[in-house]
């Protein structure tokens, strides 16, 4: 499995998905019933879902046939896949505005949102998203929750490292074929990303990067120049972006500090070839 995929969904797969972050936990037999889906689909595609660590399920007693009943709901990293497949693809803002602006789509985001928060009250992005909706209204927090959840699938540093590495692991381990190295790949990534808790500090992290940098920097740095800065009235949110915008900078700080051991170790050596090209006499 690739992780693009997660982007790129079968219809029926995403459908369910849908319906169920949406609606809630759900056996097969209520996906099938309540969410319109087929025998075939309602059994495939959570089988398929949960391979690819978007669902869970609890077991629920057995049926008058004598098998298990299975109840499926959404991971944390199911619910960002359900918000990534809600991301316009194009950069004109006036579509985004009139996709997000839809009653339809509200609604359903809506929905997914409350769901977030019954399933996990801890996070702390959609714990506080009445807030983070009065600050940037429905259509522009719609899009920023839907970005940055494409963002932690897709572009998230965490994932694109271990990518690298993993895969210069398998070269180096003379493993070229294309099927073992895809195979191997997923089994790593899977037992790494399957926890909710890396998916939520991820997630946490690329809202909270996105929206400091590109929205509230912005608006601070206007409303300052206007003399009419107010204070951030949602402790919980201050202190989250406050944590990882310093860790950005001990970073940025760690990085800096290693260019310039390099740059004392390159001019070293640069000094030392430069002696033995030109000795003195």
């Amino acid at each position: 499995m690739a992780y693009t995929s997660l982007l790129d969904l079968p219809k029926k797969q995403l459908a369910v998905l849908r319906w169920l972050v949406e609606n809630g936990p759900a056996s097969e037999y209520e996906i099938g019933r309540k969410a319109n889906e087929n025998r075939f689909a309602a059994h495939q595609a959570p089988k398929a879902l949960l391979k690819k660590g978007l669902l869970r399920f609890i077991l629920k007693g057995k049926a008058k046939t004598g098998r298990t009943i299975k109840v499926y709901y959404p991971t944390f990293k199911g619910f960002l896949a359900y918000f990534a497949s809600f991301l316009p693809r194009t950069l004109d803002f006036q579509k985004i505005q009139k996709y997000y602006m839809e009653p339809e789509n509200q609604e359903a985001l809506r929905k997914a949102i409350l769901n977030v928060q019954k399933l996990y009250p801890e996070e702390k992005i959609f714990a506080e998203w009445n807030t983070i909706e009065k600050w940037l209204g429905k259509v522009r927090s719609y899009y920023e929750i839907c970005l940055a959840a494409t963002h932690t699938l897709l572009e998230h540093p965490i994932i694109k490292n271990l990518k690298d590495n993993t895969l210069q692991s398998i070269k180096n381990e003379k493993l070229r074929e294309i099927e073992k190295m895809d195979t191997l790949l997923t089994n790593i990534m899977r037992k790494i990303m399957e926890k909710d808790a890396f998916w939520i500090s991820s997630f946490e992290e690329s809202f909270a990067s996105l929206y400091t940098e590109r929205i509230l920097s912005n608006k601070a740095l206007n409303d300052y120049m206007k003399g009419t800065i107010t204070p951030i009235p949602n402790e919980n949110l201050y202190n989250l972006f406050q944590k990882i915008i310093d860790s950005k900078i001990k970073k940025a700080e760690d990085r800096i500090q290693r260019l310039n051991s390099i740059k004392k170790a390159f001019k070293a050596l640069f000094k030392s070839q430069k002696s033995l090209e030109f000795p003195n006499f």
